[in-house]
C-alpha cells in the first residue's frame, strides 16, 4: 500500500492567488504549469491503470489516480473555454 502523500507541495492544491506575494501571477506559466501538471496526472492513471491489470496496484488507488486525471483535464478544458470566449470578446470590440 502506499503512504499518503503530503498536499503541501502537491500543484494541484498549490493555489498562488491565495497566497500573498509582492510579485505578480504570470497567466502564461500558470496555464503552463496547469498543462504540465495535467498531463502528469493522465500518466499516472495511465501507469496505474497498467500496474492494476497486472495485479500490482489496488482499485481504490487506480481510481483515485483516474479521478484526479479527470478533474485535472475537465478543469483545464474549462479555463481553456473561458479564455477563447474573453479572446473572441476582445477581438470584437472596436477601440
Amino acid at each position: 500500500m502506499t503512504p499518503i502523500k503530503s498536499i503541501e507541495n502537491d500543484p494541484f492544491f498549490s493555489n498562488p492567488i491565495s497566497q500573498p506575494s509582492t510579485t505578480d501571477v504570470d497567466f502564461g506559466k500558470f496555464i503552463k504549469k496547469a498543462i504540465y501538471g495535467t498531463d502528469a496526472r493522465i500518466k499516472e492513471s495511465i501507469d496505474s491503470t497498467i500496474k492494476l491489470m497486472k495485479g500490482e496496484a489496488g482499485i481504490h488507488e487506480t481510481m483515485i489516480k483516474s479521478q484526479k486525471a479527470s478533474v485535472s483535464m475537465n478543469l483545464l478544458l474549462q479555463v481553456r473555454k473561458t479564455a477563447m470566449a474573453s479572446y473572441k470578446q476582445i477581438m470584437q470590440m472596436s477601440f
